[in-house]
């Protein structure tokens, strides 16, 4: 519930005064406040929400509705970050981005963007939760309910009054589970897209495994990153042992570059900066445009980096090393054109990365019947050939489709592995009509871990071989 703090301690006076001045002010800010109330009055039913993980430290909860106000058409999504430690500001002068509203028109066309106080998104989320907890009441029977216009709606008239806290604990609640499940540290974080919906005429809500990181070079020492370099750092760490270096988490960070802090004369140290990528410099002395705590630190203790743009020497060639406060620290001088702050930022995603993280294997879930049994197969691609990794069998050639989806959820996690390391993210269908099913062979053993990583050394020993004879 850290995450919810702010929707769990608001109050609502300020947020109603503002209302009622967008109401009042103009054309568009009008638009605006009737999308508020599209969000704050319809029923769960017509209301999806979702949670974004965008940090080892922050989510995105999108609420959207394209059923509009009293049986409009309009279409609304509200964005509003959230931070693990339930702030939006922090004593480091870091500040969580400002909430985004998307509306259209009243009959669904020409939507656009705005920005909105946080006591405004948070007004309008605690009605969504306000109402998610009312069909939650309804559902199990906490309440007496009836059916209004195709959805559940409570009985409250031998309530005492209207205060809604329990259906608002309620929805709270509902909302704290979706971001629990949003950030298992085996489930992937990337940055959400700034200027476009995550729920609006969409069939699933935007997840990281949309997300693709540019094209560039995988190294997994920090020390080879050439200090004028345009990198993206790569978490791959499951989290199964008690971590304290920052590395722990599965993701990638936005496009960030060092900064030295000395202005490339010797024993400066290294820290990280976010380019601004319309003005092609940094914003700010200090890079801190998604993880609030630990960036520094984070970023340089990352599993890789995929290096994007960057000629200059490394930092390792920099007589670059780790200092005990955890900051890179170079010793060599890096001449004098490390001094500007410009940087060129990578046009476009063309040959990028998407399915994996960057360095990791192609990985599928397949899902296969041929009249005698049903299989789900999770296989990974390594030098060209698929190979089963894991999978589980019915006797029988009918299985619901839920009970696939769930075994394919079992698959991921025991192997610490999510939904954005599946190609498409999706379970890929095979049967007779399918014309690269090909032959139905019995199930092998899975190839545990263990011996995956055993294999993946063998291949690798064998390349080096080779490559030695050759």
């Amino acid at each position: 519930m850290d995450y919810l703090t702010e929707l769990n301690v608001a109050t609502t006076e300020l947020a109603k005064g503002a209302l009622e001045a967008l109401r009042v002010a103009g054309r568009e800010t009008h638009l605006v406040s009737e999308g508020l109330w599209v969000l704050v009055t319809r029923p769960a039913e017509e209301v999806r929400t979702a949670v974004v993980r965008t940090s080892p430290t922050e989510v995105v909860l999108a609420a959207a509705s394209e059923a509009g106000y009293q049986d409009g058409k309009q279409k609304v999504e509200l964005q509003l970050h959230l931070s693990d430690d339930g702030e939006a500001r922090y004593n480091n002068g870091y500040r969580l981005p400002d909430p985004v509203i998307f509306v259209s028109e009243m009959d669904g066309t020409n939507l656009r963007q705005s920005w909105i106080t946080r006591d405004l998104a948070v007004w309008a989320l605690r009605g969504v939760a306000r109402h998610l907890g009312e069909y939650e009441a309804c559902k199990t029977g906490l309440i007496e309910s009836f059916d209004v216009d195709y959805h559940l709606e409570g009985d409250l008239r031998d309530a005492l009054d209207d205060d809604h806290g329990l259906f608002i604990g309620l929805g709270l609640h509902s909302l704290a589970k979706d971001i629990t499940r949003a950030t298992r540290v085996r489930e992937r974080f990337a940055p959400a897209p700034k200027d476009q919906p995550l729920l609006l005429d969409r069939d699933r809500p935007w997840s990281p495994a949309e997300y693709t990181v540019p094209a560039g070079r995988v190294v997994e020492d920090v020390l080879d990153i050439p200090l004028d370099a345009v990198f993206t750092a790569v978490w791959d760490n499951p989290g199964r042992e008690h971590v304290i270096d920052g590395s722990e988490g599965r993701g990638v960070s936005p496009l960030i570059r060092l900064l030295h802090t000395a202005h490339a004369t010797a024993d400066g140290d290294i820290s990280t900066v976010a380019p601004d990528t319309e003005r092609r410099r940094p914003r700010t002395a200090i890079w801190r445009p998604w993880a609030p705590t630990g960036v520094e630190d984070r970023a340089l203790y990352a599993a890789r980096y995929v290096i994007h743009t960057g000629t200059g020497p490394t930092l390792r060639e920099l007589g670059g090393s780790r200092n005990q406060w955890g900051a890179i620290k170079v010793s060599k001088t890096a001449d004098g054109r490390y001094r500007s702050s410009s940087v060129v930022i990578p046009k476009g995603t063309d040959g990028g990365y998407t399915g994996p993280l960057p360095g990791n294997p192609h990985r599928r879930i397949r899902w296969r019947s041929d009249g005698r049994r049903t299989t789900v197969e999770l296989d990974v691609e390594i030098n060209g050939e698929w190979v089963w990794l894991d999978y589980a069998v019915w006797l029988f050639d009918t299985v619901d489709d839920a009970d696939v989806r769930k075994t394919a959820e079992e698959l991921l996690r025991r192997n610490d592995l999510c939904w954005a390391d599946i190609d498409g993210a999706e379970i890929k269908i095979l049967d007779d009509r399918t014309p690269d099913r090909g032959a139905v062979e019995d199930p092998n053993p899975p190839l545990r871990r263990s011996r995956f990583l055993q294999w993946v050394r063998r291949l690798a020993k064998q390349s080096s071989q080779t490559d030695t004879s050759a």
